[in-house]
C-alpha cells in the first residue's frame, strides 16, 4: 500500500508540472484575421494591397500578367536586378523555376489578385520558386514571400510526387505568409536539403502563416513537407483538398535517410484542416528513416482544428533508437473529428496530451506492436469520444505514464485498453477520470495484459460499470 501512496504521490507531481509548462487556457483561436476570411468552400479572400514604394513591378521587366505570355524570362529579369519584387495584379505563366537569391521580398497584389501558374514541368524538387544555398553550411537569408497565388494546376496536369510549388533549400529566417498554394501536384511548399539524394542544407527560423493550402481534388502529395528544419511555425494557416490516400498528409515532417537532417523546435499552431486524405494523418512526424546526430525534439501541436473522419489527427512515428533527450512533444489544446485522435508508433519518449476534445471512431494508440515504447507520457484533461464501437486508447508496451482527469464516453466495451500478452506496462497511473455511455461489457480499463500491478495506480475514477486492472 505505502509503495502504491508513493507511486501516486510522484505520478500527480508529474503530471501537475506538466499542465504547469504550458498555458492554462485551451480556448481555439479565431482561424480569421484582417486579411483573411474563410468561405464555405475553402476559399480565401486577401486583401489588396498597392506596391510599396521600394519595390519595384515585374513589368518593368516585361512580364505581362495576361495569362498568355510566357512571363518567367521577364519575371527571372527583375529577380535578378533586385530584391524587392512587386507582382501587380494578373495571372503569370511561368515555364521552369524562378531562382531567389539572399535578401529577396516577393510582394503581390493580393492572395487572390496574382496568380503564379505553373506551365511546365520543373527539375524534381525544384518548384515554381527555388531557393537553394548550395553548401551545407552556408544558408540564404531573409527571403520572404506573400499575398500571392501559386497555381499547379493539378486538375489538369495530374499528380506528380516532385513537382512542387515551392523549394527551399538551406534558408534562414524565410516568411511564408498570405500566399495560396493551390492545386500543387506534388507539394505546396518543400523545406529540403537539396534537390539531389545525399545533398545537406539546414532550414532555420522559418514562418509560415496565414495561408491557403487548398489541393482542389487531394490528387497531390503533401501542403508542406519538412525534409529539415529547425525552428518551424506554422501558424494560423487552412489546409483543404489535400493529399492522397497513398501520401503522408497535410504536414509532413519527415527527414530522409541521412543522419545529418535536423528537424526540431517545431510549431503547429492554430491550423484549420478539412477534407484532407493522407495515409498517416492530417499532422506527421515520421523520423524513422536513421538515428539522427542531431535527435529530434521539441514538437508542439496547438490549438488547432481537424475536421476530417476519414483520416487520422496527429501521426508519430520514430524508430527504436533511444536518444539522450525526451522527444518532449506537446498536443495541446486541439479538436477534431477524426479516424483516430492520434496514432503513436515506435519509441516515443516524452509527451504530453492535454486539454484536447476530439471525436474519433478507431481508437488512439500509445503504439501499434508489442515491441513499441510509449514513454514518461501524459494524457491529462481531454476530452475524448467515441462512436460506441470500440475503446478510446489503446497502449501497447511503456512506462511511466498518466491517465488524469480525462472524459471518456460513447466507448464500446473498454474506455482505456492496456497492454497485450507479450508487452510490458510499468508504472501507470489511472487517476480521477470519468467513464460515461460505455456499451457491451463495459469495462472503465482493460488489462490485456502485461500490466506490473506492484506499480500501478487506479484512484479517484467515477463511471463505467468495472474495471479489470490491478
Amino acid at each position: 500500500m505505502m509503495i502504491a501512496f508513493k507511486r501516486l504521490a510522484a505520478l500527480l507531481v508529474f503530471a501537475i508540472a506538466a499542465s504547469w509548462s504550458v498555458a492554462p487556457s485551451y480556448a481555439q483561436p479565431d482561424i480569421g484575421n484582417p486579411q483573411l476570411s474563410q468561405s464555405g468552400t475553402g476559399a480565401m479572400l486577401g486583401i489588396s494591397r498597392d506596391k510599396p514604394q521600394e519595390f519595384v513591378s515585374v513589368m518593368v521587366y516585361g512580364a505581362k500578367g495576361d495569362g498568355v505570355t510566357a512571363d518567367a524570362p521577364a519575371i527571372q529579369k527583375a529577380l535578378d536586378a533586385t530584391l524587392n519584387v512587386y507582382f501587380p495584379a494578373g495571372t503569370y505563366s511561368v515555364s521552369g523555376s524562378l531562382t531567389l537569391r539572399q535578401g529577396h521580398k516577393l510582394v503581390g497584389a493580393g492572395m487572390m489578385s496574382v496568380t503564379l501558374r505553373q506551365d511546365s514541368k520543373v527539375t524534381p524538387s525544384a518548384g515554381i520558386l527555388y531557393a537553394n544555398s548550395g553548401k551545407a553550411n552556408s544558408k540564404l537569408t531573409g527571403i520572404s514571400v506573400s499575398d500571392i497565388t501559386l497555381d499547379g494546376r493539378v486538375a489538369v496536369a495530374g499528380f506528380d510526387e516532385h513537382q512542387h510549388l515551392a523549394s527551399f533549400n538551406g534558408v534562414d529566417g524565410l516568411t511564408i505568409e498570405r500566399v495560396r498554394f493551390l492545386g500543387y501536384r506534388g507539394d505546396g511548399l518543400y523545406l529540403g536539403s537539396g534537390i539531389n539524394g545525399g545533398e545537406e542544407r539546414h532550414n532555420t527560423n522559418i514562418i509560415i502563416r496565414e495561408s491557403l493550402f487548398d489541393g482542389v481534388n487531394k490528387d497531390n502529395r503533401n501542403g508542406i513537407s519538412i525534409i529539415d528544419g529547425d525552428g518551424v511555425s506554422i501558424e494560423k494557416n487552412v489546409f483543404v483538398n489535400s493529399t492522397r490516400k497513398d501520401m503522408p498528409g497535410p504536414i509532413d515532417v519527415e527527414p530522409d535517410a541521412h543522419i545529418f537532417h535536423v528537424v526540431r523546435n517545431i510549431s503547429i499552431a492554430g491550423n484549420s484542416f478539412s477534407n484532407t486524405g493522407g495515409t498517416a494523418g492530417n499532422i506527421c512526424f515520421y523520423l524513422i528513416s536513421a538515428t539522427f546526430s542531431t535527435p529530434p525534439k521539441n514538437f508542439s501541436v496547438l490549438n488547432n482544428k481537424l475536421s476530417d473522419s476519414t483520416s487520422n489527427g496527429i501521426f508519430v512515428a520514430i524508430n527504436s533508437t533511444v536518444y539522450s533527450d525526451p522527444m518532449n512533444l506537446q498536443i495541446i489544446g486541439n479538436t477534431g473529428v477524426t479516424n483516430r485522435a492520434f496514432h503513436m508508433r515506435g519509441n516515443v519518449n516524452g509527451f504530453s496530451i492535454i486539454g484536447n476534445d476530439f471525436k474519433n471512431k478507431l481508437p488512439s494508440l500509445l503504439g501499434e506492436k508489442d515491441s513499441d515504447n510509449a514513454r514518461n507520457g501524459v494524457v491529462s484533461r481531454n476530452n475524448l469520444t467515441g462512436n460506441g464501437s470500440s475503446s478510446a486508447i489503446q497502449t501497447m508496451s511503456g512506462s511511466n505514464l498518466t491517465f488524469s482527469n480525462n472524459a471518456f464516453s460513447g466507448y464500446a466495451n473498454s474506455a482505456l485498453q492496456m497492454g497485450s500478452a507479450n508487452s510490458t506496462l510499468n508504472n501507470v497511473a489511472v487517476i480521477g477520470n470519468s467513464f460515461t455511455a460505455i456499451t457491451g461489457t463495459g469495462y472503465s480499463v482493460y488489462n490485456a495484459g502485461g500490466v506490473d500491478s506492484a506499480s500501478a495506480v487506479y484512484q479517484g475514477n467515477t463511471g463505467g460499470q468495472t474495471h479489470h486492472f490491478p
